[in-house]
């Protein structure tokens, strides 16, 4: 009886980290940088340019606070760490200084 719950226990966990796996390419996108007039395209394939000349890549990193946390590491040196909002609408996050990069807007 032990045996059959830790197996469905492990089985449950599995398929939630499964689904959550399927969503980590919903920050994928052209997102408006405000105030500052700057596009960022994030791409599913771990990458991203910005209308500024500058290249990145991106992971997911996790849930934090119940939004789902990204990094993106810049070409120019910037880390800028992105919680995405539920319906993938808008990202807000700070760098590795601390300064607000937040109010990004999903253009398409």
């Amino acid at each position: 009886m032990k045996t059959r719950i830790l197996i469905l226990s492990i089985l449950f966990v599995l398929s939630l980290v499964s689904a959550r796996a399927a969503d980590v390419t919903r920050i994928a996108g052209v997102w408006q940088w405000t105030p500052k007039d700057q596009t960022v395209t994030i791409k599913a394939d771990g990458t991203c340019t910005s209308t500024y000349n500058v290249t990145g890549t991106w992971k997911y990193v996790g849930v934090t606070n119940r939004y789902d946390t990204y990094e993106i590491k810049w070409s120019s040196g910037f880390v800028d760490t992105l919680l995405l909002n539920k319906d993938a609408s808008l990202l807000m996050g700070t760098n590795q200084y601390g300064e607000q990069v937040s109010s990004f807007t999903r253009i398409k």
